[in-house]
């Protein structure tokens, strides 16, 4: 008796471990498989985010923790850095000159996302991220009384009211625009923009000292 109980355990435990691997199998494969799976395209749904803090004119945080490089414009630097530097060679513009310019420039976009209650609708473009792991995007804002006469240096969307933060900033003359193809689906309204405010001496072409755009057409 004693034999056949002592066999019924060791059938026993061998069929438990047979189910024991068997689950834990199936569900190893099902981590490989969710982790094999391509990443899904960043959405363009009509959604507002939460803005944590604006980096400088042309980049931003946002409170879930992306940060979002303006797409198709391109702001001075508000810090001493290689990039300035670069831009001081090209234009003949002190390295002081261009991060003061850029300090404007970062505060006219602090004070227009704050205008919008620091909630942004993204609009990703077909390469929606850059070399540095920040998303590609354009930005929208809602501003409550503004108008196009009220505000002329603002570009309104005519569809939504809404407000185009990046052509915006372009359009007051914070900065200068910054085609890198694929991302081309607001070029040529970018070229206009920065003409308009070369024509009317807006923001940062009112500054003496700034060369950074003169070279731009």
């Amino acid at each position: 008796m004693y034999r056949k109980n002592q066999g019924i355990s060791v059938s026993f435990i061998k069929k438990t471990v047979m189910v024991v691997v068997a689950v834990v199998s199936a569900f190893w494969a099902k981590q490989n498989f969710i982790v094999q799976q391509p990443a899904q395209a960043p959405s363009n749904e009509k959604i507002y985010y939460a803005v944590k803090r604006v980096v400088d004119g042309d980049t931003i945080w946002l409170e879930n923790g992306e940060k979002i490089r303006l797409v198709g414009m391109d702001t001075p630097e508000s810090k001493d850095n290689n990039k300035a530097l670069r831009d001081s060679y090209r234009t003949g513009t002190d390295v002081a000159t261009i991060v003061n310019l850029g300090k404007k420039a970062s505060r006219f976009t602090m004070n227009l996302v704050e205008r919008g209650g620091n909630a942004v609708r993204l609009e990703y473009e077909v390469e929606s991220k850059d070399k540095y792991g920040r998303s590609l995007a354009y930005l929208f804002i809602k501003v409550p009384g503004a108008t196009p006469q009220s505000d002329p240096g603002l570009y309104f969307m005519p569809d939504s009211g809404e407000i185009f933060l990046n052509a915006s900033i372009v359009k007051s003359g914070y900065a200068s625009p910054m085609t890198i193809p694929p991302n081309v689906k607001y070029s040529h309204l970018m070229v206009e923009l920065f003409r308009d405010a070369r024509n009317n001496n807006r923001g940062l072409w009112a500054e003496s000292g700034n060369k950074l755009f003169k070279d731009k057409k």
